[in-house]
């Protein structure tokens, strides 16, 4: 196992008996410098469950937010808000998440604590080509866009556990290749499973260009489940996304279908989330966001396939869905100051994705006809892949989802990370390890960089 400074350890300067000190957190409100405190040894013992004796002593004595506090933000300020107002529940849970993360809180066998080593040796290395380096200003690489597309995409044909590794023939998964040959040489050179390093990949893409995924909502905060049962083949077969002949996305989902005509778009997020929550809800808010805030920061390569609800086939602009403009000078609240750019660069794009979304968008929303999006500029492409979702005629409520709430992306990520309509069998070539075992990101960032680099001429 690669050699790792204890979390508990870095986090002594700050208690001195873990065992026997209640634990209270205190943060100030910036704009009146009022103190807020909340008292975790009151409230978050019902965040535990039987069985859990190390977890439950970590829960309620050790300061394992206190990093993420001392760094500022708006989603741990309003967990503690909430908390000091006596509704702890959100705090609690994140400290409990955290907690579980730890390693030195959980009995698992050496198979185990290898496999944790392993993806973490994988994570280092994602993070190595996805970030700049300061004071190098952070940007969003291609890199780090494909690592999100390939996590939806992996998703959509069964579960995120690499299957699409062995996709490349489906015409959706085209331009993502490269992508796929370096996730399996990293699985090979760490022996970290794909899938892990798909969720993992997933969670870094959307924090590198500009989602912080971890401090844009107080309710949700998204870990990884890492040890993941690979398929070593296509599960195309196991989605009703697909046709079972062609082996291609139905023509019904074509992507002029989903831009151009709501009942394609509400069917086609019945057909991929129905597993787990069926119509008339789908999921398709969460979905409808996480999938906006990818075009945000991605780009059209190829001409968009299908034909669109009244049988024509525009041509489409190819380019970004955004090219970022001139920023001015208002600060994001939920953005730190190392990523301001990168944070607000996605903001104006999903802004623009927001505006340009709907016809009629506050009397009867409805998708922009064939699919086009209005007031694009030369460089962006015109293709409004949220179109489908104004005027759904199904979906519960008001059938539309405007989108640019962004809070919803990690809620949407915390949803599906971990879900399968079902799991492929493990392979002969895994570790022994059959435990599901938890990674919080933020927590690995703290020591990241005492991570050994791997390295091989693959890579």
């Amino acid at each position: 196992m690669i050699a790792r400074l204890s979390v508990i350890t870095i986090l002594a300067s700050w208690l001195t008996s873990i065992t026997c000190a209640n634990l209270v957190y205190k943060m100030y409100e910036p704009d009146d410098e009022i103190l807020l405190t909340a008292n975790l040894a009151e409230h978050c013992k019902v965040n535990v469950i039987e069985g859990e004796g190390k977890i439950m002593e970590c829960v309620l004595h050790a300061p394992v937010l206190q990093p993420f506090i001392d760094a500022g933000g708006q989603s741990i300020l309003g967990k503690i808000y909430k908390a000091s107002d006596g509704d702890p529940w959100h705090l609690c849970d994140l400290q409990a998440r955290v907690c579980r993360a730890i390693e030195d809180n959980r009995d698992y066998d050496g198979d185990c604590t290898e496999v944790i080593g392993n993806c973490r040796s994988a994570l280092r290395h994602l993070h190595e080509m996805m970030f700049n380096k300061p004071p190098s200003k952070q940007i969003c690489n291609n890199f780090a866009r494909k690592s999100v597309r390939g996590f939806f995409h992996d998703f959509m044909s069964n579960a995120i556990e690499g299957s699409i590794l062995s996709e490349h023939d489906v015409a959706m998964n085209f331009g993502l290749c490269r992508w796929t040959q370096y996730v399996n040489v990293l699985s090979d050179q760490t022996a970290c499973d794909p899938g892990s390093i798909i969720a993992m990949a997933g969670q870094l893409g959307y924090l590198a260009c500009g989602v912080d995924l971890w401090n844009v909502d107080i309710a949700a905060h998204p870990s990884v489940t890492l040890n993941r049962p690979f398929p070593c083949g296509s599960k195309i077969d196991q989605s009703p996304l697909f046709d079972s002949v062609t082996k291609q996305r139905k023509e019904e989902f074509s992507d002029a279908q989903l831009a151009s005509n709501s009942t394609a778009m509400e069917e086609f997020w019945y057909a991929t989330n129905g597993h787990f929550n069926p119509r008339n809800d789908g999921e398709i808010g969460y979905s409808a966001e996480a999938t906006a805030a990818a075009h945000a920061i991605g780009r059209v390569t190829c001409p968009p396939d299908g034909i669109t609800d009244t049988g024509s086939q525009p041509p489409y602009k190819t380019g970004f869905f955004h090219k970022p403009k001139d920023l001015g000078d208002n600060q994001l609240l939920w953005a730190k100051p190392n990523t301001q750019v990168v944070n607000r660069e996605f903001q104006q794009g999903i802004d623009k994705i927001s505006s340009t979304q709907c016809a009629n968008p506050d009397s009867d929303p409805s998708p922009q006809p064939e699919g086009i999006r209005p007031d694009t500029d030369p460089e962006e492409t015109d293709f409004n892949a949220e179109g489908g979702l104004c005027g759904m005629p199904t979906h519960f409520g008001t059938g539309t989802v405007h989108v640019g709430s962004i809070n919803r992306v990690p809620r949407w990520m915390e949803t599906v990370e971990h879900e399968a309509s079902s799991w492929p069998d493990w392979s002969i070539y895994q570790s022994q390890c059959r435990n599901s075992l938890d990674m919080y990101i933020p927590l690995e960032l703290l020591t990241l960089s005492d991570i050994e680099l791997p390295q091989s001429a693959s890579l």
